[in-house]
């Protein structure tokens, strides 16, 4: 496809690894800061609060957060895979949010052995137990998987698609704190780490130069 401003080819997709460095710099910091404050052996009075705020809404809330709460499972990269390669029809999305899904639950899992805190309900009383989780507690990697598989696939996505992965990513992390399965600062450090390595697996299999058209439009694709 050609600039028609020099008449210069454009190249379809890039690598921006300035950009993309500032991006995960950003994420690591966030993981290094919740990392420090969850070393400590009690919760603070701040994250217990906020907490509770969520953890004692009424039950009814739970059917409605439960489905996108999947968003986050082990089985949501192949899913959004899927999804993303029939809707776009090229093979970077499906391919990003792949990779991305599974290294961020990785990434989580060898957190979670280095920090070791335990779950919420060994941590603080009259915790509203609403699933069952096990392993430890920091960081979330439904929050870390959700968040990964959004910056994924957040390029092509349109405005509206944006503004619908950031509401599933809120979603998916105030209920792990709904359901009584992380404390708020678990969520923001699986957060950080998807974002981290959403970026990072974008930086390197490459970004759309440019808004690419609808796979059923007639407009030129681009791989």
């Amino acid at each position: 496809m050609r600039d028609p401003s020099d008449g210069t080819a454009r190249p379809a997709h890039h690598r921006p690894y300035r950009r993309s460095s500032l991006g995960i710099a950003v994420a690591a910091v966030i993981v290094a800061a919740s990392w420090t404050l969850v070393v400590r052996p009690d919760v603070t009075s701040a994250e217990e609060r906020l907490f509770r705020l969520v953890n004692t809404a009424p039950d009814l809330y739970w059917p409605l957060l439960w489905p996108p709460m999947q968003l986050g499972t082990i089985g949501a990269p192949i899913v959004v895979g899927v999804a993303a390669a029939a809707t776009l029809r090229r093979w970077r999305p499906p391919t990003a949010a792949l990779i991305a899904g599974y290294a961020s639950w990785a990434a989580a899992q060898a957190v979670k052995t280095v920090v070791v805190r335990d779950r919420p309900d060994a941590l603080l009383s009259g915790v509203v137990l609403r699933e069952g989780a096990h392993g430890l507690g920091f960081v979330s990697g439904h929050a870390a998987i959700a968040t990964a598989l959004a910056t994924a696939v957040w390029p092509y996505l349109s405005t509206r698609g944006r503004t619908l992965s950031v509401v599933l990513v809120a979603v998916v992390g105030l209920g792990r704190i709904y359901a009584g399965a992380h404390l708020p600062l678990d969520v923001v450090g699986g957060v950080a780490i998807g974002a981290l390595t959403g970026i990072a697996v974008n930086a390197l299999v490459g970004l759309p130069s440019h808004r690419l058209p609808h796979p059923h439009g007639h407009g030129r694709r681009t791989a």
